[in-house]
């Protein structure tokens, strides 16, 4: 057999050897992070290989050798990643007393992956925790006083051609709100599951922004005109509405599925209008983008 032959069998070898540990999940990291991180390696082991052309036994050795390095490197990695979030105490805590000029919050979440929970909180303004170190949290006070704004936002590690390396594994963020003042919700958010209670707040505004997850968002009655704005990439979000909401929902997007025309709406300028709209109390205006995903909505 040609000693070049050899070469290429090694390197199919790995290659399987890789495969198989990723079907078994055995393997949790990326091989696109990592490549990304050590590509300069590449050029290093063509450049030996080019060098050392002649001497068949030393460029397998050099591939051999750049192919444990990708594979070391990836564990290193997955060990990194599993080592933050160990250990969620020692992790972000939230937790800010509501002093009595303030009326109104913003929250703001800049994250890559988290499971998201959103509830009411009767005793602080804002509680709860950010399962992952790499979350930064800073708190501003505007108006006197009377609105407070929160931002969460994950720490960018490092940049490669407009990629952000952070955290990769997805890690909780639980954060309860005061239910006694109004709120905007804004969030731009890589990956999301989670549940977003929102029946016993006070709500004015929600921008969300995802590029991918499962999301249930209920909602309540407890202001006048509520207003939802969601962008979403691959996302599946289930819709909780109280029936004496009135509700307007225009769906927007590539391979989306709904169950809109099942509750036998009226459609208006591409608005999905509830029944009970015009004469509701409370109203929710629901602007709705997904690129393949589905929506469903439920009354109660």
């Amino acid at each position: 057999m040609k000693k070049s032959n050899i070469t290429l069998g090694i390197v199919i070898v790995f290659i399987g050897i890789f495969l198989l540990l990723n079907n078994l999940n055995l393997i949790q990291w990326s091989i696109i992070d990592v490549a990304l991180d050590l590509w300069p390696l590449v050029l290093v082991a063509v450049g030996a290989s080019i060098v050392f052309n002649s001497d068949r036994t030393i460029k397998t050795i050099i591939w051999v050798l750049f192919f444990l390095i990708i594979i070391g490197y990836g564990f290193y990695l997955q060990y990194k990643a599993s080592e933050l979030n160990s250990n969620l105490n020692n992790n972000i805590g939230v937790e800010y007393t509501i002093e009595s000029n303030i009326k109104s919050s913003i929250l703001n979440l800049d994250l890559a992956a988290v499971d998201l929970n959103l509830n009411p909180s009767e005793s602080f303004l804002l509680d709860g925790f950010v399962g992952s170190p790499d979350v930064k949290k800073n708190v501003e006070y505007f108006n006197n006083g009377e609105i407070a704004k929160f931002t969460f936002k994950e720490n960018v590690t490092k940049m490669f051609w407009g990629r952000s390396f952070n955290n990769k594994n997805s890690y909780k963020g639980n954060f309860y709100l005061n239910d006694k003042i109004f709120w905007d919700i804004n969030g731009h958010i890589g990956a999301v599951k989670g549940n977003m209670d929102l029946r016993n707040l006070m709500v004015n505004n929600i921008d969300m922004e995802f590029g991918a997850g499962d999301l249930k968002l209920l909602l309540g009655t407890n202001v006048p005109n509520l207003n939802v704005e969601i962008e979403a990439g691959a996302t599946n979000i289930d819709l909780v509405v109280p029936k004496d909401l009135g509700v307007r929902v225009k769906l927007e997007g590539g391979l989306k599925h709904s169950n809109l025309k099942e509750l036998n709406w009226k459609l208006i300028n591409g608005w999905y209008v509830s029944p009970n709209y015009e004469a509701a109390l409370s109203k929710a205006s629901i602007n709705i983008e997904i690129g393949v995903g589905n929506l469903d909505i439920k009354v109660e």
